[in-house]
């Protein structure tokens, strides 16, 4: 019974210690905001830079999961290239150490069980601040607590190692000088990783049958390399429904980490010998061999990201040879992952897919503009190509709301907020868009159908009017796909303004010419066509307020 209530206890403390790393490293990514997405992109031009970006984003939000499940859904977005994001890759193997030094150092150095309880009190009311900013700081600050409340549970119900007869075999089975133990560690720290997703967590537990001594030194750094395998299946899974290119990167970080752990059970024993040497204590020596561990786990990652960092264009071909360019398909795909940590990857996601739909209507609404003189023929191809996307944009709409509703219920920050009502918005606008462009598609085909009549300038007037249109369009598109560095809001009321004056011109001279002798049916068509895309115009107004939301609060 004391030995079930100790197993119990043990897991719960595990629970405990888990739960802080996710609360932390939640309160920490709120608090960087967007601001760690644009330190990837903007810093990672080159591998050395991915490098640093990659290990200090990791150090900051204290996951690597985190890091590499965001690096996949900008390589899925064209936000980041493939050489770019291999070198970020590398970088979070590094950063995802510096928990292990701050195990080791504060966990097991220091007694910090005493301090815990009076952090929770402080860290209690600053829930409660009106300030984001405090609320964000609270979050992560009460994680950090739970950590070490976790990690001194774990250490409570871990007994001190005794040989007895129960545990003898234990030791005699898995000799540390035996590569059947070392590789039988490498698989055991491998599959624990990744049904727990959390390396730190794996990481403590380590760092605890060492400290206690269960395990030597050497079936501790065996455990931990399998860790650095079973990390990457977070990115593997969140890739699973992305393009090609992001598939390539959770490769990347796969195979690199493989790679790594072969070469290093080749050079094991004198690599440990190496970090024995070059860290100070002795490794039968409690206090000393968890900074021996630590040291492993970060030497380990350094020497794998030298030995592949300058290698970084042949590993992109191998990975173009492993997962060969499929047929580009002509389809909008929005599907969201459901790990947690990926409320920015969904996001990113999702404005990925807006982006596309700003792009398929500006695209649409150019080749309505070269329709407005075309034959039947034409304006057939145009109604069944505009009925096809005002199909696929309702099933858009909703895939985007459904996962726009999924992402509101994860603890979030104002930027996300803003960023989640804005897409909201801008897809429902792009779904109105392809309604109205529908419509003219089917309003045009019919004023031929029945042999309506313009008036004499209505053409050059629809077409001058679309121009108009387009332009509003243009502006906006360009903006979502980064092509222009800032977003003129004065500009895009202007061209609100020009819109609703020239529909007013229009109007009043269809009006004028029913009173004279005119196709009563043809100008009912043309006041139509002027509504619908002066609705193009009202939705694209819709969208700068959208995007005025996103950068301004």
């Amino acid at each position: 019974m004391k030995t079930f209530l100790m197993i119990v206890n043990l897991i719960g403390g595990l629970s405990v210690f888990f739960y802080g790393m996710r609360l932390m490293s939640q309160g920490l990514r709120k608090r960087a905001g967007g601001r760690l997405r644009r330190i990837l992109r903007s810093f990672s031009d080159k591998p050395i830079k991915g490098v640093l970006s990659g290990t200090l984003v990791t150090s900051v939000i204290q996951s690597s999961s985190a890091t590499t499940v965001l690096v996949v859904s900008l390589v899925n977005a064209g936000l980041l290239a493939m050489e770019e994001a291999i070198g970020v890759v590398f970088g979070a193997n590094i950063g995802t150490t510096f928990t292990a030094w701050i195990v080791s150092f504060f966990g097991f150095k220091f007694s910090l069980g005493h301090l815990v309880l009076p952090v929770f009190a402080v860290s209690l009311p600053m829930f409660f601040s009106k300030r984001e900013s405090v609320r964000e700081a609270a979050e992560a600050l009460f994680g950090f607590s739970m950590i070490f409340l976790g990690l001194s549970i774990i250490k409570e119900q871990v007994p001190d190692v005794q040989v007895t007869e129960q545990t003898k075999w234990f030791f005699e089975f898995f000799r540390d000088d035996s590569f059947f133990s070392i590789f039988a560690f490498v698989l055991m720290g491998s599959l624990a990783t990744m049904i727990l997703q959390s390396s730190s967590t794996t990481v403590a537990i380590t760092l605890t049958l060492l400290f206690k001594g269960w395990i030597t030194f050497p079936l501790a750094a065996a455990a931990v390399l399998g860790e650095n395998i079973g990390t990457t299946i977070t990115a593997f899974l969140a890739s699973i429904p992305m393009n090609r290119q992001a598939k390539r990167i959770a490769y990347a970080h796969m195979l690199f980490n493989i790679t790594g752990v072969i070469w290093m059970l080749f050079v094991f024993r004198p690599f440990i010998a190496f970090v024995d040497y070059v860290i100070p204590g002795a490794v039968t020596d409690h206090n000393a061999v968890t900074y021996h561990l630590s040291a492993f786990h970060t030497f380990f990652n350094i020497t794998n990201t030298f030995l592949f960092i300058w290698f970084v264009k042949p590993y992109a071909k191998l990975l173009f040879k492993i997962l060969p360019e499929e047929k580009a398909e002509d389809a909008l795909v929005m599907v969201a992952s459901p790990l947690p940590e990926s409320l920015e990857s969904n996001l990113i996601m999702i404005g990925k897919a807006i982006t596309q739909m700003a792009r398929r209507i500006y695209e649409m609404a150019k080749l309505l503009h070269t329709s407005l003189t075309g034959n039947m023929e034409t304006l057939n191809e145009l109604k069944e190509r505009a009925s096809e996307l005002e199909m696929r944009f309702d099933e858009m709409e909703e895939a985007i709301h459904i996962t726009l509703t999924k992402c509101a219920t994860s603890s979030m920050n104002q930027e996300q907020a803003n960023r989640l009502m804005a897409y909201q918005v801008m897809s429902r606008a792009f779904e109105s868009m392809s309604d109205s462009l529908f419509r003219i598609a089917r309003l045009l085909r019919q004023k031929e159908k029945k042999n309506a009549l313009f008036h004499e300038e209505a053409i050059s007037e629809l077409s001058e009017y679309t121009e108009l249109v387009i332009e509003f369009l243009r502006y906006n598109v360009e903006f979502l796909e980064n092509e222009t560095p800032g977003y003129d809001f004065d500009y895009a009321y202007g061209l609100e303004q020009k819109i609703d004056k020239m529909r007013d011109k229009l109007r009043k001279k269809s009006r004028k010419t029913l009173t004279e002798e005119a196709d009563v049916r043809g100008e009912l068509y043309f006041m139509d066509i002027v509504r619908h895309l002066e609705h193009l115009g009202d939705y694209s107004m819709d969208i700068s307020n959208a995007i005025k939301d996103i950068i301004e609060k």
